[in-house]
This record gives C-alpha cells, structure tokens and sequence, in this order.
C-alpha cells in the first residue's frame, strides 16, 4: 500500500485537502463501504467478526484499499447502531454468517426510560470502544498517509434506533416535547461519541 502511494504525485491525504479547497487535484477521490467481507472476497473472517473485531476490521479495510485501489480505508461500521446498543438496544447477527448486525430490540420501550438513561461512557459501554479502537489502530499504522474517515451517528437516526421507527413518528404526533428532549439526549450521546473518536 505504502510503495502504491510513493508512485502517486500527490498521497491521498493530499489529494483530499486539495478538492476540499476547491483546488486542482490528479485525480476524484474516492473510497467505497462494503458492510461484509464476504462482498469483496475475503471469506475467513465473518461478518460478525467484522463489526466486533476493530484488528479483523481493519484488516478488511486494507486488503479492500490494496485489491481496489481506492484512496483511504474507511474506519466505521454499523454506525447506525452502535450508541442505542450502548445504552440497551438489543442488537442480532442472524441467517448464515454474513448479516449485518440489526436492532432487534429498541433501547426504549416506554417514554418514560429516557429519564433513567445516562450518557454511556465511550470507553467502556457496548461496540463504541471498537469503534475508537479502529481509529486508533489507523492512525498509528497508516493516519499520517491517508484521511481518517471516522463516522457518528444523527440524532434523529439514533431516536429511530432508540424507540424503533413507527413508535417514533407516533411519539412526533402525540408527545412532541419528549421527542426533542430524546432528540437533546440523542445529541449529546452523539457529541460526547464524537470527542472520544476525535
């Protein structure tokens, strides 16, 4: 990976800092998400393994940057789920090995359990240590040559993964303060996240 970047004019680090300002660069850049290892061919590290792996992630990431030539690894996964996992939401890994994680359960079942919640520490609660972790790995390995393409959640896609969807446009029409008050607490679940990724 590293001899590819030397024959390039410009590292990918680069390149991306130039189309940022709008500036002439060699080349779009680009990257691509695959949400399992099977999809681009590598068959001895299962999806499961994948979303709570940060190393076999990674490592994914990588033999997906050398075979496909893409400008940097991208370093989330299951980003859509993983701060309701943090704070109870039931997640699966069902079928044949290579699903993606689904919440099967919501975080919340009444409204009222948004007031027993507390902000869940992103060094200890659920996958979100993975996710730091992934990040960590990148830039002591290769962060100095490529972008860290970190991702959080919403808030409003969190509120979904909190209270399901249907029950969340429900609660919108009959209770719209507690609405904004999980919309409150979904952002600053998100901001606390995101300061520990940074």
């Amino acid at each position: 990976i590293i001899d590819d970047l030397g024959r390039d004019k410009l590292t990918p680090l680069e390149r991306l800092n130039k189309l940022r300002r709008f500036e002439e660069a060699d080349r779009v850049t680009g990257s691509f998400t695959f949400w399992s290892p099977s999809t681009v061919g590598i068959n001895d590290i299962s999806t499961q393994e994948y979303y709570t792996h940060p190393e076999k992630m990674y490592y994914c990431q990588l033999l997906a940057l050398d075979r496909f030539k893409h400008d940097f690894p991208l370093l989330f996964a299951d980003n859509y789920n993983t701060e309701p996992e943090a704070l109870g939401a039931k997640i699966s890994f069902s079928g044949s090995g290579h699903d993606t994680p689904m919440i099967v359960e919501p975080a919340m079942k009444d409204r009222d359990d948004l007031y027993r919640l507390e902000i869940p520490d992103p060094f200890k609660d659920g996958r979100l240590p993975y996710r730091i972790e992934i990040c960590r790995i990148h830039h002591e390995l290769l962060g100095k040559f490529f972008p860290t393409s970190a991702s959080i959640n919403a808030p409003f896609s969190m509120a979904v993964g909190m209270r399901g969807y249907e029950t969340l446009v429900i609660d919108m029409l009959e209770d719209p303060d507690f609405v904004h008050n999980l919309l409150d607490f979904c952002t600053e679940v998100i901001i606390t996240f995101g300061k520990a990724i940074q």
